[in-house]
This record gives structure tokens, C-alpha cells and sequence, in this order.
């Protein structure tokens, strides 16, 4: 169970220290009874249960353990039996039991990744993400998507520096802190000062009401059970429940982008071409031509098809090209113009690139594409390239909520359409349960931004046209956070904080109930007009706890005076 924390190891150490008295205790209760010879059955009994105890402890291990290990284990338990069975001489078996302990104890925590540890320059390192985050206004959480396999950049260099000082071990695990570091994974965003969605925010342990939520982002079956979400997400979550989650910004590796005559393409987010198509704003960049590697949907054709137009708006014009779907891949053609036959991307079957000239250097605009015949293409990637230099700007495909923020070893993403951590919502609906909550928030077309689910008294139905007004955050402290708002006519001030047992609520220093918002949240109502709203944490646990210390401090002095008095008489 020790394992599923996510706080520094220091906390851990009295834990520990505690664990490790009540086993000296049982060796020292032990060692002081006098084991007598025991018969030849009663011998094999123990031998049995001790395999069957191997044998679970081996079924019940992840990873499973090694040969080496299992006769290790095998090793020490008839070591530890023999000492206690065959050894007459009491202080020799207790010593002998002793130096067993340690031992084992001591091999056993070499696996520890407390006894691991990397250099303290990888901890304390400012990466280039949580820099532009640190520098971004407002309060909002973030999320971070990535794969093991992504390189931070540096590493080559790292290794270089220190290719003489570290063993291969320790190598790899600069190479996996530096990652961790870079999405700050784990506590990491704790000593950023930046809150995740894991957790929930970082906390020492995640609450069973966030274990069940993440059931919104994660299959069945890849809960986390120690809270660390976005180490179990395989691929970003819908719009709707990043807003729900006040995810603002997204941290996302560059593992499946590629690289194309030197020129970067960010390949995030794919767009089906269908119908009028979509329209693209393009960055002002200096171009001779247009990057574009489209996805193809549908089986290759016998015959030339054609399955869409690509559009590029210039200064004073625009520039227009078909592209036909062949048994080869695709072709675009453009009036007066070459055919232009597009090229595989190495190790991806589903994609091909076409480079489409523009008249000249020239600042293009905007990109429309537009579906022709069946259709069946995709776009997967556009970069605005100017071949005279060698350089290209990537464009991103995510639409006009989203903004690049960072284009470094991680890409990090601004998602603008999210709900702020404190905002207004004139109406709800009642859901008296969480699950009854996430039952219903489950469904594709249930949406936060235009919704509310309350365990307490509805207002109304929400329809697609509500808008949540956002409140001012005051203050904001562990246990203490205030609220401005102004509203036109009653509704729920809802704050994207967990909901937990021990919160009180004020309006306007009155109190109010604190309901459980979308399952996880907290709201109160309010009125209409201007007010401020506090969240104190003040748990019944906390009074109680103080009532009964200074009972138990009067107590202990009241014993401390009797016996100070019948010493004295």
C-alpha cells in the first residue's frame, strides 16, 4: 500500500521507522522463547505453508519476480528457520537472526527507487514547459499525454558529460528523470508550483470520488488506483472533458510527428475532409510553398478520383488544387501546373506527403478544404515552407480554441474554450449520487460548459445555448479560497476544486451548503446581485481531535500533580 503515495520519500520515513520497530519486535519475541525439537510432520507442515506463502507472494508480485529472487527469498526463510530451530546457545541465535534481518532487509531495499536516486540537477532543472507555464496568467490545471519513448533533447549531451562518472543504471535513470521532468510527471508539478489533473492536484492520496472519475477519461480497467491518470491516457480526451477538469493547457510529446526535407510537421490532430470542408488560419511566414500530408481513409482506386480541393488564400489572390486518390496514393494538380505525385512517410502505410508550390515568396492566409466525389482523405499535417532558406512553420489542425504555446522537446498547447476554476451557472439538474452524476456525464453529448449536475435543489434545465459567466478568484490558499461574483438572478457559484468532506461555505459571511457539483466539484447557492463567497476548511475531525488533546493534556497534568503531592507527603 506504501507504494501508491505520491509525496517525497522523507514523509515515508516514519512510516517505515515504525514498520521496522513492530518486525524487531516480533524477532526479539521470538528469540526469547525456547523452541523445543518438533517432530519430523509437524517440520513438513512448515515447509509447506512456507512454499505456499512463496507461491503467493509470487502470483500476487508485479512485476513478478526472477529465479535469483525467489531462491533468495527461498534462501533466507531456511536460514531464518535454522537459526531458530537447531541453534541452542540463545545470545548466538538472536545475533545470528539479527545479522539475517539486516541482511535481508538491506539487499531488499537496493530495488527501492529510494536507493536509486539520480543527480539533484535533474530535480531542480528548469525544463522549457513549465517555464511558459509558470509565465501564464490565470488558474487553470494542466494535463500531459505522453509516450516513454520521447527524447528530451538533451540527452545526448547529458550522457556525454557524464559518460565517465555514472554506471549504465545510473545513466538510464537521469534519462527517465529528465523525462519525468520535462511533462512533470508524478510530485514533480508540486515543486513547479503548477497543478495537474492527477491526483487530485497532487495530493498525498487520490480520493475514491476521483478514482471513479476517471472512469470519464480512462477504459474500464485502466483506472489508476494511485491517482496518476495521465500516465494511463493513450491519446487526448475530448474537448468536453477538458473543460470539465479546467484543463487549460496540454503537454504532448513529439514521438508520432515527422520530419520532411528538414521541415517539421506536427501530426496531433487529424481532420476528415467531408463537405464544405474546414478552414485553416494560416501564420504569416515567408513561403514558396505548402507542406501537406493527408491521411487516406478509404482503399486506394484503380482509376484517378477526385476526392478533395485544397484552397490557399495569397495577397491578392488564391491558388487552388485537386487532389485524386490513385492506386499509388495521391495526386494533386493545380491549373497550369505539373502534376504534383505525392511521397510515402517512411514506416507510415496510412500517409502520404505532397509539397504544393506557391507563385513566388508570399504570405498566405488561410488554407479551406473542401470534399469532392467520395471523399475519403484526411488531413494530418501542414507547414508553410520556404525552400530558398530550408526552414518551415507547422501549423496546427486543432481549430481556433486551441494556440501553440511551445514548440521544444515537448509541444505544449493552450486550450481557450475551458472553464475557469470559479464561474456562475444559472440552472441545474439534480443527480443525488456521484455515479447517477457520472452515469450521465458519461454520455457524448453531455458537456460542462452548457450543464450542471447538483446533489442538491435544481434550477432548471440546461440547454446548448447556456453560457457560464466567470467569477473572480480573490484568494486562493490551501484551506481558504474567496470568490467574487456577479450575477443578474439566482444560480450556483461553482468552484473546480474536489469536493471533500470538512468544507464550509459563506455567502456574504452567512453559511451555506456546500452541494456536490458534476460529481466531483463543489457549488453553493447564491442570489442575484454582487457577493462573496469563502471555502473554509475547517473539519469536525480537527475539533474533535483538539478537544480531546487538551482533555488528554489536563488529564496528564492532573496525574502529574497527584503524584507530585504523594511524592511530597
Amino acid at each position: 500500500g506504501l507504494s501508491l503515495f505520491r509525496v517525497p520519500a522523507r514523509w515515508l520515513l516514519t512510516a517505515v521507522f515504525g514498520l521496522a520497530i513492530l518486525v524487531a519486535d516480533g524477532v526479539e519475541q521470538c528469540a526469547q522463547q525456547r523452541l523445543a525439537l518438533v517432530p519430523f510432520r509437524r517440520i513438513a507442515r512448515l515447509l509447506t505453508l512456507a512454499l505456499a506463502a512463496l507461491v503467493v507472494a509470487y502470483l500476487l508480485a508485479k512485476p513478478r519476480p526472477s529465479a535469483l529472487t525467489l531462491l533468495a527469498w527461498a534462501g533466507f526463510g531456511l536460514a531464518f528457520y535454522s537459526a531458530a530451530r537447531f541453534l541452542a546457545n540463545s545470545a548466538m541465535r538472536t545475533w545470528l537472526l539479527v545479522v539475517l534481518l539486516v541482511g535481508e532487509l538491506y539487499i531488499a531495499a537496493q530495488a527501492l527507487p529510494y536507493n536509486q536516486a539520480t543527480a539533484a540537477q535533474v530535480y531542480s532543472a528548469q525544463r522549457r514547459a513549465p517555464q511558459v507555464l509558470a509565465a501564464e496568467a490565470g488558474r487553470y490545471r494542466f494535463l500531459a499525454v505522453s509516450s516513454t519513448r520521447f527524447d528530451p533533447g538533451d540527452m545526448a549531451d547529458v550522457r556525454d558529460a557524464l559518460v565517465h562518472g555514472l554506471s549504465q543504471a545510473g545513466r538510464y535513470a537521469i534519462t527517465v528523470a529528465s523525462k519525468w521532468q520535462e511533462v512533470m510527471a508524478r510530485n514533480l508539478a508540486i515543486h513547479a508550483q503548477q497543478q495537474a489533473v492527477d491526483g487530485y492536484d497532487g495530493g498525498v492520496l487520490p480520493t475514491e470520488d476521483f478514482l471513479h472519475f476517471q472512469s470519464l477519461y480512462l477504459p474500464p480497467g485502466r483506472l489508476a488506483l494511485d491517482g496518476r491518470m495521465s500516465e494511463h491516457l493513450e491519446r487526448i480526451p475530448s474537448a468536453r472533458l477538458l473543460a470539465l477538469s479546467n484543463i487549460r493547457y496540454l503537454l504532448r510529446d513529439r514521438v508520432d510527428d515527422v520530419w520532411v526535407d528538414g521541415v517539421y510537421y506536427d501530426l496531433e490532430w487529424r481532420v476528415p475532409i467531408a463537405g464544405n470542408g474546414a478552414q485553416f488560419a494560416l501564420p504569416s511566414f515567408p513561403s514558396d510553398s505548402l507542406g501537406v500530408i493527408v491521411e487516406l481513409t478509404q482503399p486506394p482506386q484503380d482509376a484517378p478520383v477526385a476526392v478533395a480541393e485544397l484552397e490557399i488564400r495569397l495577397d491578392g489572390g488564391s491558388r487552388a488544387f485537386t487532389v485524386l486518390r490513385t492506386s499509388d496514393g495521391v495526386i494533386a494538380e493545380a491549373e497550369g501546373e505539373p502534376p504534383i505525385i505525392s511521397r510515402p512517410i517512411p514506416g507510415r502505410a496510412d500517409l502520404a506527403y505532397m509539397l504544393l508550390p506557391l507563385p513566388g515568396v508570399t504570405y498566405p492566409s488561410q488554407l479551406r478544404a473542401r470534399e469532392l466525389g467520395t471523399g475519403g482523405l484526411a488531413l494530418a499535417g501542414i507547414s508553410l515552407v520556404n525552400r530558398a532558406a530550408g526552414v518551415g512553420v507547422p501549423v496546427t489542425l486543432a481549430g481556433q480554441a486551441w494556440q501553440v504555446l511551445n514548440y521544444g522537446d515537448i509541444k505544449l498547447y493552450a486550450f481557450d474554450d475551458t472553464l475557469p476554476r470559479a464561474y456562475f451557472s444559472p440552472c441545474a439538474e439534480q443527480a443525488l449520487t456521484s455515479a447517477e452524476a457520472l452515469a450521465r456525464m458519461a454520455a457524448s453529448g453531455w458537456d460542462a460548459r452548457h450543464s450542471l449536475l447538483v446533489d442538491g435543489p435544481a434550477l432548471g434545465t440546461c440547454s446548448p445555448s447556456t453560457t457560464m459567466r466567470p467569477a473572480s478568484v480573490v484568494t486562493y490558499e490551501p484551506e481558504l479560497v474567496r470568490v467574487r461574483v456577479e450575477v443578474p438572478d439566482t444560480g450556483y457559484l461553482v468552484l473546480l476544486d474536489a469536493y471533500y468532506p470538512g468544507w464550509m461555505a459563506t455567502v456574504d459571511g452567512a453559511a451555506e451548503p456546500i452541494m456536490r457539483a458534476n460529481s466531483m466539484f463543489r457549488a453553493v447557492l447564491v442570489p442575484a446581485g454582487d457577493h462573496t463567497v469563502e471555502f473554509r476548511f475547517r473539519p469536525d475531525s480537527l475539533r474533535v481531535g483538539g478537544a480531546i488533546s487538551l482533555v488528554s493534556v489536563g488529564l496528564l497534568l492532573a496525574l502529574v500533580g497527584v503524584g507530585f503531592r504523594r511524592y511530597r507527603s
